[in-house]
């Protein structure tokens, strides 16, 4: 059974094994829309880069999925006042 690790060498490893099969799919990373986002105890601390496809992946403050904005944090935070003031 999958024993998840919350840590920068299991995340790489996972970022790996993703740049390994896009060559056997066809498929390619969009690397510019590519980041990193932390969250927890250490989020404001300085990491070592996560590279995705042999490019080194930016850490951001919040980043924006499915109109949702997603925070760096202590904890896990999250913004819909983007998508309440396009409704």
């Amino acid at each position: 059974m999958f024993q998840p690790f919350h840590s920068l060498t299991a995340m790489q490893r996972m970022l790996d094994i993703c740049s390994q099969e896009d060559d056997s799919l066809a498929f390619s990373f969009n690397t510019v829309k590519s980041v990193a986002l932390m969250i927890g105890q250490r989020y404001k601390h300085a990491c070592a880069p996560l590279m995705l496809a042999g490019v080194e992946l930016a850490y951001v403050q919040q980043a924006k999925y499915l109109g949702v904005v997603l925070k760096s944090a202590r904890e896990f935070k999250y913004s819909f006042d983007q998508a309440k003031i396009k409704f």
